[in-house]
């Protein structure tokens, strides 16, 4: 990856959320490869700080079908790589 600072997050829904808002991720890495544990990365900007702060305090609302569509793509881009 460039120079560029991220945000990283291990919470699946979390990172489908975000996606789900038009947040990209632009890596997704292993933690650990015997749990098959992920960290999804987002660039570290005030909008997706802010969201994350939403996300955790339950003052986000998605459209449930976006939600899921965000989350299979991103299973399938970990099945994938």
């Amino acid at each position: 990856m460039e120079n560029k600072v991220y945000i990283k997050t291990s919470d699946l829904n979390l990172a489908a959320t975000l996606l789900c808002l038009g947040f990209p991720i632009p890596a997704i890495d292993y933690i650990d490869l015997n749990s098959k544990k992920m960290e999804f990365y987002f660039d570290k900007e005030p909008s997706v700080e802010k969201a994350m702060k939403d996300y955790w305090n339950k003052n986000l609302k998605v459209e449930p079908l976006e939600l899921f569509n965000a989350r299979r793509e991103i299973l399938t881009r970990i099945k994938n790589e």
